[in-house]
């Protein structure tokens, strides 16, 4: 279960950190592509869950 929390923590601090040098949310605009890695290694898209 820990490892589940450090994980999901450590997850949390990229995401914080990586939206500074972002773009504002826009709801009137698409999202952009976007892809991350899981823990056990694999790598989900958006566009995989219905996005562009």
């Amino acid at each position: 279960m820990s490892y589940v929390r450090l994980a999901g923590t450590a997850t949390l601090l990229v995401v914080v950190a990586g939206c500074g040098s972002m773009d504002p949310l826009r709801v009137d605009r698409p999202a952009k592509p976007f892809e991350a890695a899981t823990i056990r290694g694999d790598t989900v898209r958006l566009a995989d869950h219905g996005g562009p």
